[in-house]
């Protein structure tokens, strides 16, 4: 299959709009996909990037990174392509014979992700001086929670307070867990907003998913840098402002190995 075919194939304007479509899918669906369907999707989400929505990964590449078996990979692309995320098409070899067929990612109808809550502020990129502790003033998390607090209690209708059981599946599971000892639900689906946020900043080459870890390492160090009052603004923006540095020491780092990428030949020109 010819480059300009392939191009034809592309589902999507940008990989954000892609990285959308997809995770408003797993919104909906996650709950009800195995545990292997979803190793699958994410790997053809993964590998769907060069050309938008175009994943040209074999069965056996798919087998061997995921680590699931070949009978299970092809059922978790018929379960997606059940439920019109993904299309095969075929492809032909030069030679007349059937080639690989591609998977395309399609967009979703019922598009919908919960509103972005993008900070206000943004911290400096290096970590200030602590200063001197007030004892009468509380904590920026304290306050936060105070305020929420005060919100709830305010409002005209009483809800049970809602444990972290019941955040949306969509926030990863090791997230959660890392962030549960310091935030409440509610703060704890902001705190995945700005890290959706602060993704989106650069042209990151994975889906935001695979840097998970990168991600709960800042959350601790602003945990740290909160109990020793290093923060002046707000937890949330401090917060914001080490995963963009984060983010974008990643994607340069991404761009250098990158094989594709051309430099200059200062010395020879």
């Amino acid at each position: 299959m010819e480059i300009e075919q392939i191009r034809s194939l592309q589902t999507f304007m940008s990989v954000e709009e892609m990285d959308k479509h997809v995770r408003s899918f797993l919104f909906r669906m996650k709950a009800a996909l195995s545990e292997a369907t979803q190793k699958v999707l994410k790997f053809i989400w993964r590998h769907s990037v060069k050309y938008r929505g175009v994943s040209f990964a074999k069965i056996e590449t798919i087998e061997k990174h995921t680590q699931v078996s070949r009978r299970t990979v092809i059922r978790a692309i018929n379960r997606l392509e059940e439920e019109k995320l993904l299309e095969r098409v075929e492809t032909t070899r030069a030679n007349g014979k059937r080639g690989a067929n591609i998977l395309v990612i399609l967009h979703q109808e019922d598009l919908f992700l919960p509103d972005d809550v993008t900070p206000v502020d943004t911290p400096h990129d290096t970590v200030s001086t602590p200063s001197k502790p007030s004892i009468d003033q509380p904590s920026t998390a304290e306050n936060l929670s105070e305020a929420m607090n005060k919100q709830s209690e305010s409002s005209s209708c009483m809800f049970v307070p809602l444990d972290h059981t019941f955040i949306p599946s969509f926030i990863p599971k090791p997230f959660v867990q890392a962030v549960r000892p310091f935030l409440n639900p509610t703060e704890t689906l902001n705190a995945w907003r700005t890290v959706e946020s602060a993704y989106r900043q650069w042209n990151m080459r994975d889906p935001l998913e695979w840097y998970i870890d990168s991600v709960i390492e800042v959350f601790k160090q602003t945990v740290f840098a909160q109990k020793h009052r290093m923060i002046h603004k707000t937890f949330m923006g401090y917060f914001y402002g080490g995963l963009k540095n984060r983010l974008m020491q990643t994607a340069r780092k991404e761009t250098l190995e990158d094989p594709t990428t051309l430099y200059y030949d200062w010395l020879n020109e």
